[in-house]
This record gives structure tokens, sequence and C-alpha cells, in this order.
């Protein structure tokens, strides 16, 4: 009786580690945060890594990330906590200062916010997800850019200019 439970413990066990593992591992920011208060429960090296490594387990995101709190995102979790409903934010700049002393940083972001319910349905911490989309942003304008500057200078030639592919496609 008591080996199968054992087994159980150590199967359980074992799950815990290897999605522990794939958290920290993920290619997007996560972490969670406990309520009531915003308490940074867990955050993987992709978060960790976006807000500048600064110590954010155990603590308040208010206390943790000032930078964030000033810019709204409390009262954002605030709601979602209130309401259950999720917060979905598209290509949202951010303002981080990644460094100690150093200049913050503009980051643009696509993220949610999910709320996790207890046994009771209630609210009992937010886990958010999401990644840095800050490059791959700074190209797209700087497509749309040279895009602009090729079309003034194909409009401003005396000659007709045309494009055409290897089909022969204009």
């Amino acid at each position: 009786e008591t080996t199968q439970q054992v087994r159980a413990a150590r199967a359980l066990m074992a799950d815990r580690e290897r999605l522990a593992q794939m958290f920290d591992h993920a290619p997007s920011f996560m972490s969670v945060l406990r309520e009531p208060g915003h308490i940074t429960e867990l955050a993987n090296a992709s978060y960790l890594q976006l807000v500048g490594e600064r110590e954010v387990i155990g603590r308040p995101l208010h206390e943790a990330l000032p930078d964030v709190a000033r810019q709204g995102f409390i009262d954002i979790l605030d709601n979602v906590v209130a309401t259950g409903e999720p917060f979905r934010g598209e290509n949202l700049h951010v303002r981080l200062q990644r460094t100690p002393n150093g200049p913050a940083e503009n980051r643009i972001l696509d993220f949610v916010f999910q709320p996790i319910a207890d046994a009771k349905g209630r609210v009992a911490g937010v886990f958010v997800e999401g990644i840095d989309v800050t490059e791959r942003e700074r190209r797209a304008d700087a497509l749309r850019e040279s895009e602009v500057r090729f079309r003034a200078l194909a409009d401003s030639l005396p000659a007709l200019v045309w494009i055409n592919d290897a089909e022969g496609q204009v």
C-alpha cells in the first residue's frame, strides 16, 4: 500500500520538476502573481531578463517594478482581479529601467493577464505571459519607412519605373 503512495508521490514530484523546467525555459516571459497585492510568486528567466534581473520574487509588483506601476499596469491588474476577466495587450509600449541607474528603455509587448481562480471561483492570482515584440516592430517600421522612401523616389523620377519578379509579374 505505501509503495503505491511513494510511487505516486515520486511521479508527482517528477511532473512538477518537468513543469518547472518548461516554465523557466519558455521563450515567452511568464510570471505568476499571488493575490491580494500582486505578489510575484514565480518568474521565468525570460521575465527576469525583460525586467533587468531585478529581485521580484516575494515582492509586490508596485515595489519590485515601480516603473511599471507608474504606467497604469497595476490598475489593469486590479481590474482583472476584480472582474475575473483576462486582459490582452498588443503592441503596448512599456518603459523599463532594465539596468540599475540606467536609462529607461521603450519596449513593445504583446501579453495577457490571465486570472487564476481558486476552488471557490475567486481570483487568487494572475498568470502573466507574453512576448517582447520590440525588434519585430522596429523592423516593420524600418520596412515601412524604406517603402515610403522608395515610392517617393520612384514617383519623382522623370522616366517610367517598374519592378517585375522572375516570372515577369509587374
